[in-house]
């Protein structure tokens, strides 16, 4: 029961902003088929891949190192009473001058998640984005993040951005994020697509994104994202 009135909790609050959810193009997208957990978690990482159906997560979670294309085909994952690690990717990249695109896909946090931090960052989507030219599309999330891990950035898609590029277009965040701060409060950022971005960060593009969560946090936070991390001048 619960399940099901978070679940129209949810839908009820992204309509009634007039987001509504990502939805397929109508067309079979290119790639193999993803229809469970399972199958998601042994996705090659380089491989091309789009979602047939809702898929639910359980339990502990952790997907590292993505570099290919999944299309979520207007489908929606969900956490449920699940410890996810980083996001729905620990890491998106992990190698040099790798390409990695992630389009109209819906996140959705239902009973009882915990996040914690993977390369140092927490983000529905991912927790970091590095050694990548990443594209993020029409993605969108509803979640509840709390943390108050050390040197752990949180963003509501993508919690630390490194080496690379990255952009994000038509993307939504709505829920909350609370970071404690713990003992490194000034090494720890906060922001509604994306919590932290590195000097090595070649190339960052937000186009129509829209934060309608809420942030708390001791300090750098803001609503696109929380600390652009200086370059040495």
């Amino acid at each position: 029961m619960k399940k099901i009135l978070a679940l129209m909790l949810t839908l009820t609050m992204l309509l009634s902003v007039g987001i509504p959810l990502a939805s397929a193009a109508g067309a079979t997208p290119e790639g193999t088929a993803i229809r469970s957990a399972a199958t998601l978690k042994r996705m090659d990482p380089e491989g091309t891949y789009y979602l047939a159906n809702d898929i639910v997560i359980h339990g502990g979670w952790r997907l590292d190192e993505f570099r290919g294309t999944l299309d979520g085909n207007g489908y929606t994952v969900y956490f449920d009473h699940a410890t996810v690690a980083g996001g729905l990717f620990a890491r998106l990249g992990g190698v040099e001058k790798s390409t990695v695109t992630i389009k109209n896909l819906n996140i959705v946090e239902l009973d009882e998640v915990t996040y914690t931090g993977a390369n140092e960052g927490i983000g529905a989507l991912a927790g970091t984005v590095d050694l990548t030219s990443a594209t993020i599309e029409n993605v969108k999330a509803y979640a509840n993040i709390s943390t108050a891990e050390n040197k752990v950035s949180v963003g509501g898609l993508v919690g630390d951005a490194r080496y690379g590029s990255l952009t994000m277009k038509n993307c939504v965040f709505m829920g909350s994020i609370t970071h404690a701060g713990g003992s490194s409060v000034s090494e720890n950022s906060v922001g509604g697509m994306l919590g932290k971005t590195w000097a090595t960060v070649s190339n960052l593009t937000f186009i129509k994104c829209v934060n309608y969560g809420t942030l708390t946090a001791p300090a750098r936070v803001g609503g696109i994202f929380g600390y652009d991390y200086p370059k040495d001048t």
